[in-house]
């Protein structure tokens, strides 16, 4: 499982979490399930929102077999499990969720979206313990202030993706040093990603340099 998390908004969570998605349907004969904390995720792929999702189950009393049964198919090989209306659940449910995920048998992409220190929601909660495992992902861009936000977090990422802009001082070594976690790719600010993220391909037809710098994550 991957999960991907931001301690900023705006530094392109969810496209990354999309092209994953993307890179692990051309090589995963199991399937891809997509799973959305942020909100966006059903957007981003082009598809409608389902009508109910994870909150909705966590806020029930529902088995780990109905989880399935909240998933909406996309293209072929990736499925979505929307995020849901339910503001509030059973702190024991988090961990439930989590792994049930851990033992799909499928490539399981977690858009987290954005952790905060400070917030004490059920969301907020879920969130963080996403960012907390150990295959969580942090997406950043080379930002003093992103990494500062980070930095007041109560664990430190276990690994950056780092989102890399022309123009900035700070480079993959020092962002590194900062959070004490290793840069484990870098990938470009591309205008290509973002257009093809605003029609509603960037899972089904990701630009080729975007996903080979996607591969460096998933190593």
């Amino acid at each position: 499982m991957w999960s991907l998390w931001t301690a900023k908004s705006g530094v392109g969570c969810t496209a990354l979490a999309v092209g994953v998605a993307a890179t692990l349907r051309r090589h995963e004969v199991g399937g891809v399930l997509v799973v959305d904390l942020g909100g966006d995720l059903g957007v981003a792929v082009g598809a409608a929102e389902p009508p109910a999702g994870l909150t909705d189950w966590l806020a029930s009393d529902s088995s780990v077999d109905a989880l399935v049964r909240l998933e909406a198919g996309l293209s072929s090989g990736v499925s979505l499990l929307g995020r849901g209306a339910a503001t509030s659940w059973p702190e024991s449910r988090d961990q439930l969720l989590i792994g049930a995920l851990e033992r799909d048998p499928r490539a399981v992409v977690v858009d987290v979206g954005l952790v905060t220190p400070r917030s004490l929601d059920a969301m907020a909660r879920l969130r963080s313990r996403f960012a907390a495992l150990p295959s969580a992902l942090m997406v950043s861009r080379a930002c003093y202030l992103g990494l500062r936000r980070a930095l007041e977090l109560p664990d430190r990422p276990q690994a950056i993706v780092l989102v890399r802009e022309q123009g900035r001082s700070i480079d993959a070594h020092e962002c590194a040093s900062i959070l004490g976690a290793p840069v484990v790719a870098q990938i470009d600010h591309d205008p290509a990603v973002a257009r093809s993220l605003d029609r509603g391909r960037l899972l089904t037809r990701p630009p080729r340099s975007f996903v080979r710098q996607v591969r460096g994550a998933l190593r």
